[in-house]
């Protein structure tokens, strides 16, 4: 018997990762792409999947990307045939224990309670990061939307959801295994959320842009604290020094922009 539970998967030519993440899913009964109108084979390995796809946009636009994140994240949301949602990114995928772990969450029949899963990245070499300044890197991905949870709007980026005091937070012991891009794409994609955030917070002024430019030189100042402990206890297993300058940079530039005239 399948785990009644839908699983939306936000896609633009994924075919690298998809099939690994689908493969994983097997077991759950409504798994469905909302796409961008992809031009790789990403729509050939859903068809191979039997996985249902349904479009981020109105037009047959090829390769759109997504400016609002949460946006889509509920639009992805209103798809779903049942109540209990595991949110996952088509770059990542999850183990059997994690798999059985869900299937008792949804199982206990308690609504109002949301499943944090921790991820652990999976680097392009196959190997696994288990030391990072983000680490443990709990997200809520498992709840039901008869709570009423959904994603915060405001939110363009870096999507948060919007969780009623009612509903219990539950950390799950097993991880889902992120696959991370190579470096050059992971900065890519973070250029991509740097120019959404720049658009958003254009003319915040002198008093809030001076707020966020220290807040992002701070944390790009904790990033190369924590990383440096890390490096020093577990030179084996914790994030090369290229992505460590990754998120330092992230956030620098976004100190920089803050201030920018």
């Amino acid at each position: 018997m399948k785990i009644a539970c839908s699983v939306p998967i936000l896609t633009l030519n994924n075919e690298e990762t998809l099939e690994r993440l689908l493969s994983s899913l097997i077991n759950f009964d409504d798994v469905y792409l909302v796409d961008g109108n992809s031009t790789d084979k990403t729509l050939e390995i859903a068809k191979k999947y039997n996985i249902p796809v349904y479009k981020q946009v109105d037009t047959n636009e090829p390769n759109v990307r997504i400016s609002n994140f949460a946006e889509m994240r509920n639009r992805a949301l209103s798809f779903a045939r049942y109540d209990w949602i595991f949110d996952i990114d088509s770059d990542e995928y999850i183990t059997s224990e994690l798999e059985n772990e869900i299937s008792s969450f949804i199982e206990s029949e308690d609504e109002n309670i949301i499943g944090c899963i921790q991820r652990s990245p999976l680097l392009k070499s196959g190997r696994i990061i288990k030391y990072a300044f983000f680490m443990p890197d709990y997200y809520p991905r498992l709840f039901n939307l008869k709570t009423g949870i959904h994603f915060d709007p405001k939110k363009v980026v870096h999507e948060t959801l919007i969780i009623p005091e009612n509903v219990k937070s539950v950390y799950l012991k097993s991880t889902a295994i992120s696959g991370w891009p190579t470096y050059d794409e992971c900065i890519i994609k973070d250029n991509n959320y740097l120019s959404i955030m720049k658009k958003k917070r254009s003319g915040l002024g002198f008093r809030k842009g001076s707020r966020v430019a220290v807040i992002n030189f701070l944390k790009a100042l904790n990033i190369l604290r924590k990383s440096l402990y890390d490096k020093i206890m577990h030179p084996k297993d914790s994030l090369p020094i290229k992505f460590i300058w990754r998120f330092v940079r992230y956030h620098l530039i976004l100190s920089k922009d803050a201030i920018k005239k």
